[in-house]
């Protein structure tokens, strides 16, 4: 009877298992920020020839995706839901007309929010102030960028090379 209870208790767990690892490789409970980059390049059907501009925290992903010659993009945000979920989610994406001529900020309710930007304002430095501390960011003026700022970071200041404030046009993702 034993032996009969333990195999039982064995082929249960075991199907447990198997469920488990099959939802996993569906991204049910989403998708690794190691593998990122190449769900949205396949779900947007982005080439593998386009750059990548890149941010991760925690809480919340950008990716900007861009040609050669900077004048076709694609972008991508994911998000980390509360719970049980282990990886992040897409929440929006594509091609967008601020993105191309300016700086856009995707705010994402408590899970921080994104700049993105193809960086035609030659943005140098992005400076985040929580009232103890400034956080700066250095960046290329000459590429385009996406990065994720934590939802307490406070206001934001970006500067482009002549140290000018550069504008930034915000949009509400997740509320």
């Amino acid at each position: 009877m034993t032996r009969r209870l333990l195999k039982s208790v064995l082929g249960i767990v075991s199907c447990l298992i198997l469920v488990f690892l099959y939802l996993y490789t569906q991204d049910v409970f989403g998708v690794s920020q190691s593998n990122l980059e190449q769900d949205a390049r396949t779900s947007q059907q982005i080439a593998s020839a386009w750059e990548a501009a890149k941010s991760v925290d925690d809480e919340l992903g950008a990716l900007l995706f861009y040609d050669q010659a900077f004048d076709k993009h694609v972008y991508s945000l994911y998000v980390k839901h509360d719970g049980l979920y282990l990886g992040y989610f897409f929440i929006s994406g594509g091609a967008d007309p601020m993105i191309q001529d300016s700086v856009r900020k995707f705010n994402c309710s408590t899970k921080g929010s994104a700049l993105i930007s193809m960086n035609k304002d030659k943005v140098k430095r992005i400076e985040f102030d929580n009232g103890n501390e400034v956080t700066k960011i250095d960046l290329d003026p000459d590429k385009p960028f996406a990065v994720v700022i934590p939802f307490s970071s406070g206001s934001v200041k970006l500067h482009n090379t002549d140290n000018e404030l550069v504008p930034v046009m915000p949009t509400n993702v997740l509320k």
